[in-house]
């Protein structure tokens, strides 16, 4: 709650179990399929926050994107894909929480 934007949440990491120790390395690619309005997004492998809470403050209401007394979880959806041939990818589902 009253994050500013930007604000990191968290690092996504993967395991790939057909990348061999001597193959060539595989890269991801993480991108949100649902991004709950809009209030996250992904840079590189990191999760942020997208939308500024800080007029929520000064302004209450509408201004009032991510608002624990409102709703105190959010769930997005996260589609990861490999650098393989042919590529690989993945959705899951997450929650975040959050704090007051």
């Amino acid at each position: 709650e009253n994050s500013p934007l930007d604000f990191s949440i968290g690092q996504f990491s993967c395991v790939d179990p057909d990348n061999y120790p001597n193959s060539h390395r595989q890269t991801f690619k993480y991108e949100l399929i649902s991004d709950a309005q809009r209030r996250f997004k992904i840079v590189g492998s990191t999760l942020m926050v997208a939308q500024s809470n800080t007029n929520c403050l000064k302004f209450g209401g509408g201004f009032c994107t991510i608002n624990y007394e409102v709703q105190k979880s959010f769930t997005i959806q996260v589609k990861v894909t490999d650098s393989g041939t042919p590529a690989l990818s993945k959705v899951t589902t997450l929650t975040i929480k959050v704090k007051d």
